[in-house]
Order: structure tokens, then C-alpha cells, then sequence
């Protein structure tokens, strides 16, 4: 028999394969019968008009009124607010316009008015041999008329029409045109009140109310019924400036003119139509400093998330008529229906890229936050609130606080912190900042606390690269909130989920190895070495090897040690447990016993939350680092590890002490500055590699790798070092004590070997890291076991783990 690791293609119907075939097919389907969405994904424009009107507050009362945006054949009015304090509104329709009445008492001093509005330009083409006829339809005679600004039968209208009037009088299109032509090159001046039709020609200059009231009288000197339009034009920004244009009425149609701005016989998009006819845009009490601004934008949007606005036949598929009821805004909905896409982006870039952020999907929470305020701005507000609530965390760390008051007096603060931004800042700025804390402050908190550990272990390469890959996830994942196109898609073609699902699943089971493993491991990649990855690790080695419930039972340190004691494996002692916050007050005495001692946490990892004791004077003990306990120091730590701030699973735990190992004299000439441990990585029973992890000046005594502990790989027939390396560099001897690493022989080697596969048969674990350090008395004793070693080891050896180890398959020769 030989044992061959079997590698076939996959040529079954997976899940994922599943799903895009369904998806495929159901856009068969729909284009075969005439798919009536495909028209809806091109984006649409939509503005926002806002009015605020501004007045001093009187005893007796204000009254304000002003025209306001109404539907038409050519504007729809999508959605629209009014907030007046201490007023109400009624509303009068004629064919003027939509009229919109305020009247308040006492501390009514501001009105604010928001539309979002459809609109659609219109262009008229006008037949080169339509004839001039005089209009005598009683209906439109209010058109024809003279009034007190627009003069019709006078001498100085009568002589410019003669002075101006094509060689052809009789052809309409030429006419207009002559009207057009002279109005339009009149010198536009800025507005300063009405001007008449006589004072626009007699200065030679006027405005665009006297430019439109002097078309008006030279068409109505026609016999043609012709209008003033009032509105505003939506352009980018703020202004006191509205507008004014004409209509002509011409073979049933109303049709505009603009000679200010240049349009004739039509009217871009960006026309807001008010009233019609010479009207007053404002009326309002006297004496009351009336003031008013307009200001407008243009905004992109989805048309299937308006299907109320855009045309769309009852039976078109569209997601966003499923919120109807809840009357959610648009907005809204495209982001709940981007949520998957965006939960695929965040698993593409952590599962592919192996970028590390704070928390998993925070930066997909925050960038939502982010579309309510734009990127820039956003990022400034949470990174202005995240810098409040480290540094709350910090000063509230000086007093001790437990882990769980001191988010929540976090929060309360951070809570403290908007108040005073919304009372001192104008509303947008206040938005821009308060809206982190209001929707994601309990996220905000998490990231303050992540920040404040890394700081604390002074992890600033950690810190870096969490710090900017959060923010490239946030950037990608508003970029794709923020498609128009993708909203349309996703909300008109549900099927899109499935690609999503099945990108996801497809994800999930990728074995390969993240571009950040190619940097990671890239001597090794160079030597054509089969490396294994996070993901094959994962999902080919820990799910197929170790069950759920054994993994737990590695993760709980006590537990485990009962385990290991149970078949005669040597583990620490252990001199105390609490598992509760009332056997703290027990802690006093235990420790008046003790000099040297060490605190864990049950459930901790990578040596957070250890605090290793190493001497004592009087009531005040020294740790590892030269720092200086006492003991209600100590007491407020073993809260903190109660409290669950330093558990893998953020939950309760509990904290035990042991006493303190005196390490072999000869790995103490090694390394004297810390406790220096063997990770032996064992699967299916088999002992596959180890390593010496020795602590360094720059670990600080930790025997962490990546904190800056040498890693030395070991012999496993002989126990010698032959390779050591220090965050990537090779290096042959210890960069504090000068000792010389390679050709080290292991004490106890045997020993250790055959403890690592002890470990293996008490714990039923099929991959797993037995960390053993060398007691100066007691010999090797393991510290705990790990149901999902790391994969540094490949480095430190210079060699990849032999995948025939983990998942053999028998093959006969």
C-alpha cells in the first residue's frame, strides 16, 4: 500500500453551480418573453429643491405665501416636505399654480420647504410654412390682453415689430424668431424689481422679467396667446435669484421660449416651473425682515427604486414595491438590497485578499453610514468619534473600570460628545459627525477598544494594516453603494441574489491561498514549495479534522489541563480559579502566599491579558516587564478577565493562576528575557514539525512571533535547531544575548515528542498545536493546546507542512 494524496477536478453539480445556473435561466426566460426592465437600468436624474424663508416673529402674527412645485405634463413632484414651526400650511390651486399659505403666531420665524423632483426637457419643432392666425377662442383672451407692465397696443410696440418683422409677416416660425432674436440680444441685466415691457425697450436692457414681458407683448401685437412662466432654475448651489420665461400657445400647445437663456421652442431639464402669468413669487406680512434663499441638486438615481415616478407596467418585477407599506426611503432600500453584495465584497477581500480589518463586516456598516454623508466627510465624522472614544477609553482605563462599564460609560460619553455637535455646529456639519455615533456606536466602541488593545501591545504594524484595510473595504464597499447601476439591477433583477449567493458559497469553499499569503510566503513560493494557506487550513485541515465541541474543549484552558492530567501529561499547576466577581476578595490571601505566580486568562489567546509575576516587596509585586502591581492592581485585572475582555468569544471568563516556571538553565542562556516555549503541530497523530519560539527585547518576554520572538525550527529526529529567523530575516545568533542558535539540541526531546502524541490521543483533535515550555525542576510541561495552530511555522522551517499528514487517502500500489 501507498499513501498518495489524490487530486481529481470537481465535476459535480455544487451549490454554487447550481445557483447560477438558476439565475441564468430565469434571465433567459424573461428576455425570451420581452424583458421590460432592461429600459429601466440606464440612471435617471432627479433634483432636489429646497426654499428656506427666513422672518422676524411677531405678537400679532405672520402670514407667508408662496407658489409651489406641482405636478405637470412636464414636472412630477416625487416626494416633498414643509417644516414651519408654530405654522400651518394650506394649499389653493388655479391656473396660476399651486399656492402655499403660512400663518403662524408668536415664535413662528422660519419655514423650510423640500421637493425632489422629476422633470423632463421638452422641444418643440415648429412647420416653416405655418401661417400667422390671430386667436379669437374666448378661453385663452386673458393671453391677449395689455395689462399695466406688458404693453400690446402701443406706438413703441407697434414701431419695433416694424422695425424687426421678417420680409415674410405672415410665416409664425419667422416671426417668432424675429421676437426671439431681438429679445434675447437685449443686455441681461440682474434683477431689480419688475420691469415692463416698454422699460426693457426703451433701456435696451432688462432682465429676464423684462425680457420675457417684452416677448410677450410683441407676440399678443400677433393676435397670439403668450404667457409669463415663473419658476426657478435647478442649478448646483445656493442663490435669491428665480426666473421667469414665456409660453406661446400655438395649434394647441403651450410652448416655451426662453430668450435670456438662449432657448427657443424649448426647455432643458433644469426648469422648475412655478406659476404661470405675471405673478408675485412672495406675498407675506409687512415689517417682518422677510428673507429667503433657493437651493438645488442634482441627483442620480435608479429609476426602479421611483417605479411611482417612472413609468412601469404593473407586472414589472421590481423589489423596491415590496417596502411600499413601510414607507421607507429610497435610499434605504437600495442599501438593503446591496447588503448581500456588500457582505460578498467584505468576504472576497478578508477570504481572497486576506486583508485584516476591525471586526468583519464593521467596515461594510460604516461605509452604509458613510452614503447618508459622503465618503470624505463620513470618514472624517467616525474617525473624529473613534478618536473621542480611544481616548475615553484610555483616561477610563487609568481608573480601572471592568471591561463592560467601560464600554458603556464609552458610549454614554460618545453620546455627550454628539449633543454638543449638534448644539454647536450648523445641522449638515452636525449630521456629517453625529450620524457615527447615532447609528453605529456601539461598532464605533468595538473599533476604539480593538485600537486600545493594539496600542496597549504596542502592535503598531497590526494597527497600521487593520487601520487601512478597514478603510479600503469602507471605500469599495460605498463605491458599490453608491452605483446607480447596481441598485437598478439589483433591485429590478432578483435573480442577481443568486449570483451573490453562489459567489459567496463559491468563496467559502476555496482552498487557494490569499494575495496577501503570496508577500506572506514568498521565499517559500520562490523554492516552488505547495504552500498551504489560512483558507485550505481552515476549511481542508481544522473542519474536516476537528469537531466543534473539541475545538471549544481546547479553548478552555482548565479544562483541557483536567484532560491532559487525566492520561499522565504533565501540565502546571494550578493555584487558584475564579470564576465569579464575588471570589475576587479571596484573591488577597492567596496571593499572601506567593511570590512568583502567573494570571491567565481561561479562554485567552495569543498571551493577551497574562500578567507574569516575578517578585515581591512588601505589598507590591514586579512583573516580567519591571512594572509595579499591587494587589487590588491585580484584583482589578482578574475583573477584567472575568468580565471577558481578553476572551476569544468576548464572552465571561474565568481567571487561574499558576505559579511561576522556572525555566531550564539551558534555554535560559538562550533567551533570559522571557518563558521561551516549543510548538510541536501534530495531525492525525503524527508529529508533522516544531519549533522553538524564544522572546526577545522587542516581544518584550513574549514568546510571540509576531510581537518580535525569534522562531527556530527543529529537527524532528535529532531535537537541534537548523533555521531561525526574526519577522522574516534569517539570523544565527540571539540578537540580545549574542548566544548561538543553530546546531541548540533540545533537552528532554524524546520526551517532548512523545507528550505531543500523548496530547493528540487525550485531546480527539486531528490537527492540533501542543505548546510545551522546560521547567528548571519539573521538565516539559505543556501550557495548552491549540485547535487551530498558525502557519508561521512554514516559514521558520523553510519548508511547507506535508499535506499526505492531514488528509492521506489510500491508494493500492
Amino acid at each position: 500500500m501507498n499513501l498518495k494524496l489524490l487530486s481529481r477536478p470537481d465535476r459535480t453539480l455544487t451549490a454554487e453551480k447550481l445557483l447560477i445556473l438558476s439565475a441564468v435561466f430565469c434571465f433567459a426566460i424573461l428576455h425570451y418573453q420581452g424583458d421590460k426592465r432592461t429600459g429601466l437600468l440606464t440612471p435617471a436624474t432627479l433634483y432636489t429643491y429646497d426654499l428656506s424663508m427666513a422672518f422676524k416673529s411677531v405678537a400679532q402674527g405672520v402670514k407667508v405665501s408662496t407658489y409651489l412645485p406641482q405636478t405637470s405634463p412636464r414636472q412630477q413632484i416625487v416626494s416633498e416636505t414643509a417644516d414651519a414651526p408654530h405654522m400651518e400650511l394650506s394649499r389653493s390651486y388655479s391656473v396660476a399654480g399651486q399656492l402655499g399659505v403660512w400663518q403662524g403666531e408668536g415664535q413662528a420665524d422660519s419655514i423650510h420647504y423640500r421637493a425632489k423632483i422629476k422633470t423632463t426637457p421638452v422641444k418643440y419643432q415648429l412647420l416653416a410654412d405655418s401661417e400667422v392666425e390671430a386667436n379669437r377662442d374666448e378661453n385663452y383672451s386673458d393671453y391677449l390682453q395689455e395689462t399695466e407692465a406688458i404693453a400690446v397696443n402701443h406706438p413703441e410696440i407697434d414701431a419695433l415689430w416694424q422695425e424687426i418683422k421678417p420680409k415674410n409677416a405672415n410665416n409664425l416660425q419667422q416671426s417668432l424668431q424675429a421676437i426671439y432674436d431681438y429679445t434675447a440680444g437685449l443686455e441681461t441685466l440682474p434683477f431689480k424689481g419688475t420691469t415692463s415691457s416698454l422699460t426693457a425697450l426703451r433701456l435696451g436692457a432688462a432682465s429676464c422679467n423684462g425680457k420675457s414681458r417684452l416677448f410677450v407683448s410683441l407676440v399678443r401685437g400677433l393676435g397670439l396667446p403668450a404667457r409669463l412662466v415663473g419658476g426657478v432654475v435647478l442649478n448646483e448651489g445656493k442663490k435669491r435669484t428665480s426666473h421667469q420665461w414665456v409660453e406661446v400657445f400655438i395649434q394647441g400647445y403651450w410652448i416655451p421660449f426662453d430668450p435670456t437663456n438662449g432657448y427657443f421652442a424649448e426647455l432643458p431639464g433644469h426648469y422648475l416651473e412655478l406659476y404661470r402669468g405675471d405673478q408675485s413669487l412672495f406675498k407675506h406680512t409687512a415689517n417682518i425682515q422677510f428673507d429667503y434663499q433657493f437651493s438645488s441638486a442634482e441627483n442620480r438615481v435608479a429609476p426602479g427604486l421611483y417605479f411611482n415616478s417612472y413609468q412601469q407596467a404593473d407586472d414589472t418585477i421590481n423589489l423596491a414595491k415590496l417596502f411600499k407599506p413601510f414607507h421607507l426611503s429610497e435610499q434605504t432600500i437600495a442599501i438593503f438590497l446591496l447588503f448581500p453584495l456588500c457582505a460578498l465584497i467584505t468576504t472576497f477581500f478578508r477570504n481572497l485578499v486576506g486583508l485584516q480589518t476591525f471586526g468583519v463586516f464593521v467596515p461594510m456598516l460604516v461605509a452604509i453610514t458613510c452614503t447618508y454623508s459622503g465618503l470624505f466627510s463620513g470618514l472624517l465624522g467616525v474617525l473624529l468619534v473613534v478618536l473621542v472614544a480611544y481616548l475615553s477609553l484610555v483616561l477610563l482605563e487609568k481608573v480601572r473600570l471592568l471591561v463592560i462599564p467601560r464600554l458603556a460609560a464609552t458610549m454614554t460619553i460618545i453620546t455627550i460628545f454628539v449633543l454638543l455637535v449638534f448644539y454647536f455646529l450648523p445641522g449638515r456639519h452636525a449630521m456629517n459627525t453625529g450620524i457615527f455615533a447615532l447609528f453605529p456606536v456601539v461598532i464605533i466602541s468595538f473599533i476604539a477598544e480593538k485600537l486600545t488593545q493594539l496600542s496597549s501591545e504596542r502592535d503598531w504594524q497590526g494597527l497600521l494594516s487593520r487601520s487601512a484595510g478597514t478603510l479600503v473595504v469602507i471605500a469599495v464597499c460605498y463605491g458599490f453603494l453608491q452605483s446607480i447601476y447596481l441598485q437598478s439591477i439589483f433591485t429590478l433583477y432578483p435573480e442577481a441574489l443568486l449570483i451573490v449567493l453562489a459567489l459567496q458559497i463559491g468563496i467559502g469553499r476555496w482552498n487557494g491561498i490569499r494575495l496577501s499569503e503570496l508577500i506572506r510566503f514568498n521565499g517559500l513560493l520562490k523554492k516552488q514549495e505547495a504552500v498551504i494557506g489560512i483558507n485550505e487550513r481552515n476549511r481542508e485541515i481544522v473542519y474536516r479534522l476537528n469537531n466543534a465541541k473539541d475545538l471549544l474543549l481546547a479553548a478552555d484552558k482548565l479544562k483541557t489541563k483536567q484532560v491532559l492530567a487525566g492520561f499522565d501529561i504533565a501540565v502546571p499547576d494550578t493555584l487558584f480559579s475564579c470564576h465569579s466577581h464575588s471570589q475576587v476578595q479571596q484573591l488577597e490571601a492567596i496571593l499572601a502566599r506567593h511570590k512568583a505566580f502567573v494570571i491567565k486568562p481561561n479562554c485567552g489567546s495569543q498571551g493577551n491579558g497574562i500578567v507574569v509575576i516575578t517578585g515581591r516587596s512588601g505589598e507590591t509585586f514586579t512583573s516580567a516587564g519591571g512594572k509595579c502591581w499591587t494587589v487590588q492592581m491585580l484584583k482589578d485585572h482578574v475583573s477584567d478577565i472575568i468580565s471577558g475582555s481578553f476572551s476569544q468569544h468576548g464572552e465571561q471568563d474565568i481567571a487561574y493562576i499558576e505559579p511561576l516556571i522556572r525555566q531550564d538553565s539551558r534555554l535560559q542562556s538562550l533567551a533570559p528575557g522571557g518563558l521561551a516555549d516549543i510548538r510541536v503541530i501534530v495531525a492525525n497523530k503524527v508529529v508533522i514539525a516544531a519549533m522553538l519560539r524564544l522572546p526577545t527585547a522587542k516581544s518584550q518576554g513574549k514568546a510571540n512571533l509576531h510581537q518580535g520572538a525569534i522562531g527556530a525550527s527543529v529537527c524532528l529526529e535529532s531535537g537541534k535547531l537548523t533555521h531561525a529567523s526574526l519577522q522574516g530575516k534569517s539570523l544565527n545568533r540571539h540578537p540580545d544575548t549574542g548566544a548561538e542558535l543553530a546546531g541548540f539540541t533540545l533537552p528532554y526531546w524524546p520526551e517532548i515528542l512523545h507528550m505531543s502524541r500523548e496530547c493528540a490521543r487525550a485531546m480527539p483533535l486531528g490537527y492540533l498545536g501542543v505548546d510545551i515550555c522546560i521547567d528548571q525542576q519539573q521538565g516539559p510541561l505543556v501550557l495548552e493546546v491549540n485547535g487551530r495552530p498558525g502557519l508561521e511555522i512554514q516559514n521558520v522551517q523553510q519548508k511547507s507542512l506535508t499535506r499526505e499528514h492531514f488528509y492521506p487517502q489510500v491508494e493500492p500500489v
